[in-house]
């Protein structure tokens, strides 16, 4: 991230609101916010949830954003909204009389109660517990669900506090290290990289590896601007080596690119996501961006 903050919705966002990167990219993305939620069995347990926003919830949720952003530079003057300004000022003066650890507005006072309770888990019936129960043919959705949460959980583990060590994302290993780990909790017998059969007189090294699930994952870190405008072209080549492995039945293929480096991300997925056939081998390729 640069110091002037970031771009969603074709808007500019200060470093004043950095902690909502994420969740506005993954909303202009998929049309939908991720949250872990605490929640009785009876109304879906805890775990991970989907909530996909309709069209004048995702522009509520935007300009409550927008509102946070304008409120931290000069306080409730400086929000253009005036009705919405108003709406959470009146919400922040109401908050401690039912929220005894309310310390001044917060970003909840700006999303109002419909916004705040469907993404605290009041309205249950529109969210998606994602997958609680695993098993082994579930490799391929498993990790679309992950690629979806990903940047959160990075976002939890690089800002732990003063006092905490950080787990930084700064090269392509450190996401290999950050999904083994994620993986080897839900499948066994997921395994570090490991060589596939050799195309063209070379070898290409498998980043991670599911037997169980038929499917091996490659991961892909956009390095810059530059490495970019060639990852498409390199992820080409390496689709040609994966064909001749045992557990190839799916290519799943993460491409870290936290700062926005791709042109047209979609594209790219669309572009190489695909049954593929080679050499008699058969297998599909998803390739996720996140």
């Amino acid at each position: 991230m640069t110091e002037d903050g970031f771009t969603a919705f074709g808007r500019r966002f200060s470093n004043r609101v950095s902690d909502w990167k994420e969740e506005l990219l993954t909303l202009e993305r998929e049309g939908a916010v991720y949250e872990q939620w605490i929640l009785d069995e009876a109304d879906g347990g805890p775990g991970l949830y989907r909530i996909r926003l309709q069209p004048a919830e995702i522009y509520g949720y935007v300009a409550a954003i927008v509102g946070w952003d304008e409120y931290l530079a000069a306080g409730f003057d400086a929000v253009a909204d005036r009705q919405l300004a108003s709406r959470a000022a009146a919400s922040a003066r109401e908050r401690p009389t039912y929220d005894d650890r309310a310390d001044g507005p917060c970003p909840a006072d700006f999303f109002g109660e419909h916004l705040e309770a469907l993404v605290c888990g009041s309205h249950s019936e529109r969210a998606e517990r994602l997958h609680p129960n695993i098993s082994p043919g579930d490799a391929s959705v498993m990790l679309h669900e992950i690629a979806s949460g990903l940047p959160t959980a990075v976002k939890a583990l690089t800002d732990r506090g003063a006092t905490r060590s950080s787990f930084a994302i700064q090269q392509e290993r450190d996401v290999q290290d950050l999904l083994f780990v994620i993986l080897r909790s839900l499948f066994p017998d997921a395994r570090r990289e490991e060589w596939a059969p050799s195309h063209a007189g070379s070898s290409k090294r498998i980043d991670l590896v599911i037997p169980s699930g038929r499917t091996v994952v490659e991961v892909k870190f956009v390095r810059d601007r530059s490495h970019g405008r060639r990852v498409a072209d390199e992820l080409k080549i390496d689709i040609e080596s994966y064909h001749g492995h045992p557990a190839c039945g799916t290519l799943f293929v993460l491409v870290w690119d936290e700062n926005r480096h791709l042109a047209d991300p979609q594209q790219l997925e669309r572009d190489l996501t695909g049954p593929r056939s080679k050499s008699g081998a058969r297998f599909d390729v998803a390739v996720r961006v996140v």
